[in-house]
């Protein structure tokens, strides 16, 4: 009974302060990505993914944001492909199961936008990066969402290629 008062009463002041917290996917949010590969836009994205995110509204640089994504649930709609993609040249998804993502720091950078700077990991490199979030209420949710570029090479995704592109562009979109 104690727990579940705790509970409840951490619940109740952390939504009091402009605290959220989500630590489930909604079918509202999205994990994506752009690839060009043979001189065609490959679209992708993942299909499991979990975050949580600590906002607060009143103090937006006390917030936290961390994210991971199942790299076996890629998904670009071609099975043979997305098989491929799992593989130790690309993911190693069975060495590999999760990329990572948690913040280090977030500054307001003006109404309704973070910079959110955070270590994300790929296979078995860590980088830091940049995001800039844009938070934006829908439906009395927020939505939490951005892009950004990445190189597949500098995290071992792939070798060097003719066809396949080295960059990409990754978009976030989480409601909550």
């Amino acid at each position: 009974m104690r727990l579940k008062s705790f509970i409840i009463l951490t619940s109740s002041v952390l939504f009091l302060l402009g605290f959220t917290l989500n630590t489930e996917q909604t079918t509202q949010s999205s994990v994506t990505f752009k690839i060009r590969n043979a001189g065609m836009t490959v679209d992708g994205k993942f299909d499991k993914f979990t975050s949580t995110i600590f906002y607060n509204k009143l103090h937006p640089e006390k917030s936290a944001f961390e994210g991971k994504i199942e790299t076996k649930s890629i998904n670009t709609a071609i099975s043979m492909r997305d098989n491929h993609l799992r593989k130790a040249e690309y993911f190693d998804a069975d060495k590999y199961p999760a990329i990572t993502y948690k913040s280090t720091s977030v500054k307001t950078l003006g109404a309704n936008k973070l910079e959110v700077m955070g270590e994300l990991t790929i296979k078995k490199t860590t980088k830091s990066i940049k995001l800039i979030v844009d938070i934006k209420t829908d439906s009395g949710k927020n939505v939490f969402s951005t892009s950004l570029k990445l190189n597949r090479r500098d995290y071992g995704v792939g070798g060097s290629s003719w066809t396949l592109a080295d960059d990409l562009t990754v978009y976030l979109e989480i409601v909550e």
